[in-house]
């Protein structure tokens, strides 16, 4: 589609609003969730994996839908239905008494998140596409993010204060961001397709999608991908615990996860500049495999208070610092596809996946023996799953340069 200069004007608004809707985005209770969790009535340690297993199962069960319903009905509608669920999950926080509330406020998460995982890449390149820009991707996405970073670290660096006057505190500004974040969601401007594209993307169905995925070797990525990230959230879901196991002060731990996050905002700040560090997606992954790797063995080895958190505040940058050098590597991969949404939606739900695997194993090992038993299992497991993983990726790579050859 061509855009007027006005038209172009208008369209260029979108990345300053997603910038808004990125920065309400961020949970300002992620620091004291699971410990939020233990001050409810009849909740306890044991808990937390069921709770977490039924956030991540309305999540894997929704994430490839959503990214399909995002391609069919428009990436901008799905943000608003993205931010709808979210306002109803901090509704449901503010006023949980018992289990069954915190269950209900993790699956409206869980789906809000799921609903914009993919599809707000996917309506920030059609946005940049119609800009020309599009080249710039993890540059400016980079920046949005490096605001949806660092801006909401004021309130979760503040929220743990907020529990000396109530639990329920932080959850109500929570639900303040969401309000405003479905704001943005509203007033972001839709891009329009060609009439082709149009019928293309209503007559193409699922399996089709799938056959584009496999043609492009993009489902070893995204399985390689997707579990990293699971991964990663399903260990650090014990972060929190685990610190206040060890004997860290509750009230500091928001102070922590913010110095994570600030390493993460600049990291995603300067996307463009880590991206050009690697020669491709595959030497990138191999990176990502290594470091966090290393972290969860050093992790383990180390029985130090002051490393534990350092590492802990490493792991929370870098997993997010890379963020955007990963999507754009991806985008580079499925961008000309008109199921963008629905293609990132396959990582997403590997990534749903393992995160409720993972979270509900580390429960059972934490309750049944303990912390220090549990993360090394969970590293072995690690060590050896990202391994093979990385080695289908590289024999997919191999297979389908022999077949363009051919």
């Amino acid at each position: 589609m061509n855009y007027t200069p006005a038209q172009q004007k208008k369209i260029e608004k979108n990345i300053w609003k997603y910038a808004g809707y990125l920065i309400t985005n961020k949970r300002a209770t992620a620091a004291i969730l699971t410990i939020y969790y233990l001050t409810i009535p009849g909740v306890e340690a044991q808990h937390l994996g069921w709770i977490l297993l039924a956030s991540s199962l309305a999540s894997f069960l929704f994430e490839i839908p959503s990214g399909y319903l995002s391609d069919k009905i428009g990436h901008r509608n799905m943000l608003i239905v993205s931010k709808a669920f979210l306002v109803l999950s901090s509704t449901f926080f503010v006023f949980a008494s018992n289990i069954w509330y915190l269950v209900a406020a993790g699956i409206c998460l869980s789906v809000g998140f799921a609903s914009s995982s993919g599809t707000g890449s996917a309506f920030m390149h059609d946005t940049l596409k119609a800009l020309g820009r599009d080249h710039e991707f993890s540059k400016i996405t980079g920046k949005a993010a490096a605001l949806g970073f660092g801006i909401p670290l004021i309130f979760s660096a503040t929220a743990p204060f907020l529990i000396e006057y109530s639990f329920k505190a932080p959850f109500v500004l929570s639900l303040c961001l969401d309000l405003l974040g479905l704001y943005f969601a509203l007033s972001l401007r839709r891009i329009k397709h060609s009439k082709e594209h149009r019928q293309e993307v209503k007559e193409t169905k699922f399996k089709d999608v799938l056959k584009e995925a496999k043609g492009l070797n993009y489902l070893s990525l995204a399985t390689l991908s997707g579990f990293l990230s699971g991964a990663l959230i399903g260990y650090q879901t014990y972060r929190g615990p685990y610190q206040e196991f060890i004997g860290v002060d509750v009230m500091w731990l928001g102070v922590f996860f913010a110095t994570g996050r600030i390493m993460a905002s600049l990291m995603v700040a300067n996307s463009a500049k880590i991206k050009s560090y690697f020669n491709s997606i595959y030497s990138f992954e191999l990176f990502q495999c290594c470091i966090y790797s290393i972290i969860f063995i050093l992790l383990v080895l180390t029985d130090n208070i002051t490393a534990i958190i350092i590492l802990f505040i490493i792991l929370n940058g870098i997993q997010w610092g890379l963020s955007q050098v990963g999507m754009h590597f991806t985008v580079d991969i499925i961008g000309k596809s008109k199921f963008k949404a629905t293609l990132l939606s396959l990582r997403g739900q590997v990534k749903e996946g393992s995160t409720a695997i993972i979270a509900l194993v580390l429960g059972y090992l934490v309750s049944t023996y303990s912390y220090h038993y549990a993360f090394i299992i969970f590293t072995v497991f690690f060590v050896i799953t990202v391994t093979v993983l990385y080695l289908n990726v590289v024999r997919e790579m191999k297979r389908g340069k022999l077949a363009n050859e051919l």
